[in-house]
């Protein structure tokens, strides 16, 4: 079924002086029913306990809700706003689905018992479209525009071509295939057609699965509109003539204009036009990115390397001729084939919001006053921090000279130390002279405020929402790991350190996979801090790469560190130091060994032109060797096809030799210099992560 109109009828219970305890008809849900909450929220059977003021921030619907409850007070005034509305426990009944709903709020809110999803990096298809269908029912626009963007990542716009070159183009990591049906419901229902021509690439080749559509969390079943299906059927039909043809003309047996051996090259080209009918899918199988099922079509029908360097550019290298021109025009080509406009994008989403009756209070600008709080019988200066100050909040936690002011329950479910430390004694904050705040226990940390603001941004929504976010920042993964592991926030820590494991690893072919060698989000000189995290957490398995990374900074931001966002200096131990110092030694030598082992092998065992190819490896080695500029530059780890072709610029190479030198025995020294590193490096701990 298509998504559900914004405009269901929203009804409203009149608040209670008191929390109810659940009914015979009601349960209470196991992840959000915090016991220090004040808004209680009923979807179906299932009740949700939560905090008003930082939900009502963002959401215009849900505040207007809250206040039409305050308007049948009698005590009334035009003057009202959220703060002068009674702080009781309300209660609001809604019509979506628990499932949709504890979606909806676990991306504002700890729960209870389940994973740490506020901030969340990669939400599954379910979390991501209760994000958008219920952010835009309930006026959250940050929530829904971050649920946009992150699809856009995906399925991106056919303007650039470059954003075609992604390794998990159409398939957002943790989505399931027939779930891209979702995924064209939801950017119909925020306007955002620039999604469409991709997704429905996506979801042409779904087959006869593309009519059942899929089963949502709560059990109901979402298919395309109508108009849609008949779209995908059509479309797939110009689509598939689309792509026979560009895969036509870029395989047009014609030589180059500037080719050196057109008696040669003519009838290579005719054989891989014959080759395309060898299989029904050979015509209709297009890439938009490096490698290319083109190119592999080349190397597959060209294992002699008969084509001319010129030939071979036109259609078997993507930036060189046929390939790149073809899949610009491919691109242009599908707002025709899936019968798209394209003026109703991105305004349309803008439009379609919906309006809020009353006018939303204006969220005020950090606070730069300070407030005397006497604590024992020492007087001391603070300032409230600017977006994790919440009025209705039960506890104030204290750095430096900032406050805090958040709940209890999410913090204690999740970690053990504040649990213990919620269990103490604590002294109150004394109210102001006419202050209307209560007053709260209070904990003095030693962290800094940035910190303690990177750790609660797990538990609460502050000013700003952070939802569907790809790539973390160094500072925001590196105090989440240091204070998750001081007060014992396991998830925390785990969620961040399996983030710096996708990038520092010791799996070879993970980290082959991996491009650049720093997470995205991270500056060069932040694998320094990623040595330090995994020496806190006993995560070994991050050293040597991290190491490796590390090494390649100049000689004196090794030793001199960097800045934390707080101020403060983060370095390396001396061990750690000298073994970076060693990894740049040591990345020289094996780049030198791995130049030396391929290109002194000579021929491959499979070669058809032994004289030839003799002399063209041996100018490869001789190219290395006596060049050091180029030798210092050209890393173990990196590709060297662009100086083996610029070496073989007539394509003298038979393939065997070739492949030998570009990647078998470049794979080989690879692997071989990968299994050494961490002895190398003099990494004596266990392999195993602690």
């Amino acid at each position: 079924m298509p998504p559900e109109p914004e405009s269901e009828p929203l009804a409203v219970v009149p608040p209670s002086p008191t929390r109810p305890p659940s009914s015979d008809e009601h349960v209470r849900d196991e992840a959000l029913w915090l016991e220090d909450g004040d808004l209680i929220l009923v979807a179906a059977r299932t009740e949700f306990c939560v905090y008003r003021e930082p939900l009502l921030q963002h959401s215009t619907v849900l505040r207007d809700m809250v206040l039409t409850q305050g308007a049948d007070r009698t005590d009334r005034t035009s003057s009202d706003t959220l703060e002068t509305v009674p702080a009781t426990v309300q209660t609001l009944r809604l019509s979506d689905t628990p499932e949709d709903l504890r979606y909806f709020l676990l991306a504002f809110f700890a729960g209870l018992g389940t994973p740490l999803r506020v901030g969340l990096l990669h939400p599954t298809f379910h979390e991501l479209s209760a994000h958008i269908r219920l952010g835009r029912k309930y006026g959250v626009e940050p929530m829904v525009q971050a649920g946009v963007e992150y699809l856009q990542i995906y399925f991106p716009d056919t303007s650039d071509l470059s954003l075609w070159d992604l390794p998990e183009l159409f398939h957002p990591p943790g989505f399931e295939a027939n779930q891209i049906v979702g995924i064209v419901n939801l950017a119909r229902l925020t306007g955002t057609t620039s999604i469409l021509p991709s997704a429905l690439i996506n979801a042409s080749v779904r087959g006869k699965d593309l009519v059942k559509g899929f089963t949502r969390a709560d059990g109901t079943q979402e298919t395309l509109t109508k108009d849609d299906l008949i779209r995908v059927m059509n479309g797939r039909i110009l689509l598939s003539r689309a792509c026979a043809s560009a895969t036509h003309k870029v395989f047009r047996p014609e030589v180059a204009d500037a080719c050196t051996r057109p008696d040669v090259c003519g009838p290579a080209l005719e054989r891989m036009v014959q080759h395309l009918s060898d299989n029904e899918n050979y015509l209709f199988h297009i890439t938009f990115r490096p490698k290319t099922w083109w190119t592999f079509c080349v190397e597959q029908n060209d294992s002699e390397r008969l084509l001319c360097s010129k030939c071979f550019n036109m259609v078997g290298r993507w930036e060189c001729g046929r390939q790149e021109e073809q899949s610009k025009s491919l691109l242009a080509k599908l707002w025709d084939i899936w019968d798209l406009k394209k003026d109703d994008g991105g305004d349309a989403r803008k439009e379609s919001q919906p309006r809020s009756p009353v006018e939303p209070t204006k969220q005020e600008p950090p606070s730069t006053s300070e407030t005397t709080r006497s604590v024992g019988v020492q007087t001391e200066l603070y300032h409230r921090d600017s977006e994790f100050w919440f009025e209705n909040g039960n506890l104030t936690l204290i750095a430096r000279d900032v406050e805090f002011r958040v709940w209890k329950a999410p913090l204690a479910a999740h970690s053990l130390v504040f649990r213990d430390m919620f269990s103490l004694p604590q002294p109150e904050a004394e109210t102001g002279q006419g202050s209307s705040s209560p007053t709260t226990p209070i904990i003095h940390l030693s962290e800094s405020p940035d910190e303690l603001r990177q750790c609660l941004r797990v538990f609460f929504p502050g000013k700003t929402l952070r939802i569907a976010r790809a790539n973390p920042t160094y500072h925001e993964v590196s105090a989440q790991i240091r204070l998750g592991h001081k007060y014992q926030i396991d998830q925390m820590v785990q969620r961040n350190v399996d983030h710096l494991k996708k990038y520092y690893t010791d799996d070879f072919d993970a980290w082959f996979d991996v491009s650049p060698l720093e997470p995205p989000g991270f500056d060069d000189v932040h694998s320094l801090g990623a040595i330090n995290l995994a020496r806190l957490t006993g995560t070994h398995s991050v050293l040597s790469t991290a190491i490796l990374s590390t090494s390649l900074l100049d000689s004196a931001k090794i030793i001199e560190g960097f800045s934390r966002e707080d101020g403060s200096h983060e370095t390396l131990s001396q061990e750690d130091v000298g073994r970076c110092i060693c990894g740049k030694w040591e990345t020289t030598e094996a780049s030198l060994w791995a130049l030396h082992k391929v290109f002194s092998g000579g021929p491959s065992t499979s070669c058809i032109r032994t004289g030839q190819c003799k002399q063209v490896i041996q100018k490869m080695l001789d190219g290395v060797m006596h060049d050091d500029e180029r030798a210092i530059k050209m890393k173990w780890w990196e590709s060297w096809k662009d100086y083996i072709e610029e070496v073989d610029e007539e394509r003298e190479l038979c393939w065997a030799c070739y492949n030998a030198v570009s990647h078998e025995r470049k794979k080989e020294a690879e692997r071989a210099i990968f299994d050494r590193m961490a002895e190398r490096l003099e990494l004596t701990e266990t392999t195993k992560d602690a």
